[in-house]
């Protein structure tokens, strides 16, 4: 398998929406939600279910992206989808530039 290129908006709509499942509307998955890469695209999903074609490149964890207006499922994800696609904004992009080097030192060819 070939990866392709991550999206940063995928990345940051697969992670609002897991953020959201986790911690918002409090429907857990079993050990932590982690954010995985399998080549392809980025999942979403507990770190007990990672196979051996993915990658974790992000572990969730409460408070993570701050709890301010993190109130409602739909602002939270705004929120943090926003927060995760503001280029310029160091934070999100030291983020995505520490995503892009796991991606880039696994081999999803093997």
């Amino acid at each position: 398998m070939t990866s392709t290129t991550p999206s940063r908006e995928n990345f940051a709509d697969i992670t609002a929406t897991a953020y959201v499942q986790q911690f918002v509307d409090d429907h857990r998955v079993m050990n932590q939600m982690v954010i995985t890469w399998n080549g392809e695209e980025f999942l979403k999903g507990s770190s007990l279910s990672v196979t051996d074609g993915e990658v974790v490149v992000l572990e969730l964890e409460d408070g993570i992206f701050g709890s301010e207006g993190l109130d409602t499922a739909e602002v939270a994800h705004e929120s943090i989808y926003g927060y995760l696609t503001d280029e310029g904004n160091n934070g999100s992009d030291d983020l995505w530039r520490d995503v892009l080097n796991i991606i880039a030192h696994c081999d999803f060819d093997e």
